[in-house]
This record gives structure tokens, sequence and C-alpha cells, in this order.
């Protein structure tokens, strides 16, 4: 459609140059006579509408064009409207999580050693809150790894929530992700009640603590089940970077 729009713009000037041409060789002998004027007057009067029809109809293409782009955009805004493919290569639509109480998910990566750590606690967090419709999905970001590694990640560290592909990193944009691993938690209408770090036993890539003493991921899904105020709803994630080609 946008192209159309182009088009007719084009034309519109086509028809322009033509009719100014055709205008300029309006022969000048018998300009003042009564007849010259009234075919003048004719003329330039149906150019005028002629002129009008096709704004007009360059206005239609054009907004029809944008109230579809911004349809497109706001659907995209929507977590709901997500596809992505599991590593089993079926795919996962979105729609069905609106039925959960709230959804978990968790960016990963096979490489990243904090992805491999986390891999027992997420796998605990998920048995502890499914029976309150609360469920885990575990994301990889982006093209860098082949199925193999991937299923290798999984079958290795007994991972055992779904994991999806975000090859196009549409859904690390929508959530603004940028580390592995992150977490962004959402209610049943798509709203995110927490993100940031599972806890904080991690201090830096290659650092963490000998004792947790936040643990805030379960403490925020905890006061959400509970129907109370999450306390904590935003934290910084530490981990690997999501690398995104430039």
């Amino acid at each position: 459609m946008i192209h159309a729009a182009i088009k007719t713009m084009a034309l519109l000037l086509y028809d322009f140059r033509k009719k100014l041409l055709n205008i300029q060789m309006y022969p000048m002998v018998g300009w003042n006579s009564v007849q010259t004027k009234n075919s003048l007057k004719c003329y330039l009067h149906n150019f005028a509408l002629a002129i009008m029809r096709k704004l007009f109809l360059a206005a239609c293409i054009f907004f029809s064009c944008a109230a579809c782009h911004n349809k497109e955009k706001q659907e995209s805004k929507n977590l709901f409207g997500f596809r992505l493919n599991s590593i089993d290569q079926s795919q996962y639509d979105f729609a069905g999580i609106k039925k959960n109480k709230a959804s978990v998910f968790i960016f990963l990566a096979p490489d990243c050693p904090l992805s491999q750590n986390y891999s027992l606690t997420l796998n605990t967090l998920a048995d502890k809150f499914k029976e309150d419709t609360v469920f885990f999905y575990g994301i990889i970001a982006g093209k860098n790894f082949e199925k193999k590694e991937v299923e290798d990640f999984v079958n290795k560290f007994k991972i055992k929530i779904p994991v999806l592909l975000d090859e196009e990193l549409n859904l690390a944009a929508y959530f603004d992700a940028s580390k592995t691993p992150e977490v962004f938690v959402a209610n049943s209408e798509g709203i995110i009640l927490y993100k940031g770090a599972i806890d904080d036993w991690a201090i830096d890539l290659g650092q963490h603590r000998s004792v947790i003493t936040q643990h805030y991921l379960e403490d925020a899904l905890k006061n959400f089940v509970s129907d109370k105020e999450i306390p904590v709803k935003e934290t910084k994630a530490v981990g690997c970077f999501i690398e995104r080609n430039l």
C-alpha cells in the first residue's frame, strides 16, 4: 500500500507537469476572446478537480498505511501475540499463557556459566510454584547457538522447564533483556511484575557470595500468589551479555 501511495503521488506530479506544458502551448493569439477565456477557465477548473481527487486518494492511501503500521506496532507490543519455536521445533503460542496466574521468562545462554549455575534453582522454583499456576519458560535469544548446543545444555544441566528459541530477538527487544540469566515475571494481563536477577548470589561474572541474602524472584512470586505487594520490582541482572548482531 505504501508503494501505491508513492505511485499515485508520482502520477500526480507527472500530470501536473503535463498540464502545465499544455497551458504553456495554448495559442497566444485571441486570448482576449470570450470563447478562449471560457475554454481556459473550464480547463483550469477541471484540472483543479482532478488534482483534488488525486490528492484525496493519496491521503486515503497514506492514512490507511499509517493505520496498518500502528496496528502492527500495537500487536507487536502484546506479549500474548508472540510465537516461538521450542528446541524440538514445535511452535509455542503465547496466547496460551493467559491462563497462567503468572509467567516467568528467564533468558539463558548455553555457554554462560551463570545460566548453567542457576539451572537447579530454576527447576526448584518452577516445581514450587506450579500449583499456583505460575509457569517458567527458558528463552535462548539470537542465532549464536546450534540446535545441538542448546539440546546438550538442556540435557547436561537437567533443565525441566520449556526452552524456547527467540532467534530474531523479538522477545528480548520486547522485554529489553540484555543479560543471561535475566528474569521477567508477567501476570495474566501481560503486566511486568518483576524483572532482573534471580537472587543476589552473583556479584559479577566469576564473583559470588558465600551466602544468598536476597531471593528476589522467589520473594516476588511468594508475595504475588499471596496477593501481597511486591516490595522489590526491579533489580540489576548479573551475567553474560545477550549478543545482538548489528
